[in-house]
């Protein structure tokens, strides 16, 4: 039989058997530097006083889904909450391609026409539609202005008969100071029935 040589002293190897015979049934932040050696329930015990309120907690990923793990028991990652945020908020608008609008009020015959559109924080505006009657030329215009020093860009205008679609010439994205100003200017009786400016989230 081979013999081993031992490097320990009989004192150490006699109190490293202790606590084999003898492992801590506690576990506290000062047993990271300490050789001793833990129990598992200590272990256990220790790592369910950290965790807290995430106890027997599951995860639910992006694949997963939100929806099917509806109860109290799972905890969303970051990205299957940012999942669940873009599909419902799509969801809700029942205008195509995820759009939302701004409607722009009718008024009386031959009458101008110019009112202020605030945009939602979170969108940008892209388009004018306008509905009106035909038979002579009406001039619509929208501008972006700027709260701060009044000043107004033009980004859309149109002087023709009836109703027309009127894309800007850039987005215009919502922020603390801007705005949009639409002006319709009809002659000879003719008539502003309304319209809408298209939102698209950003």
């Amino acid at each position: 039989m081979a013999n081993y040589i031992l490097d320990n002293n009989a004192a150490d190897i006699n109190t490293a058997i202790g606590k084999v015979l003898s492992p801590d049934t506690t576990l506290t932040g000062t047993d990271n530097s300490d050789p001793s050696l833990i129990t598992a329930g200590a272990v256990k015990t220790y790592v369910d006083s950290q965790v807290g309120d995430f106890a027997g907690k599951t995860v639910t990923t992006e694949s997963t889904g939100i929806n099917n793990t509806d109860n109290e028991t799972s905890i969303p990652t970051s990205a299957a909450v940012k999942d669940f945020v873009d599909t419902n908020i799509s969801s809700l608008s029942t205008t195509p391609n995820n759009r939302l609008i701004i409607k722009v009020m009718p008024v009386e015959a031959n009458q101008d026409f110019v009112a202020n559109y605030d945009i939602p924080d979170g969108y940008k505006a892209t388009e004018l539609q306008i509905y009106a009657s035909s038979g002579h030329n009406t001039t619509v215009s929208v501008s972006e202005g700027n709260l701060t020093n009044g000043s107004l860009t033009t980004k859309a205008s149109s002087t023709t008969q009836g109703s027309r679609t009127m894309s800007f010439s850039s987005d215009v994205t919502s922020t603390s100071t801007n705005y949009l100003r639409v002006g319709v200017y009809p002659r000879y009786n003719m008539q502003f029935y309304g319209g809408y400016i298209t939102l698209v989230a950003v």
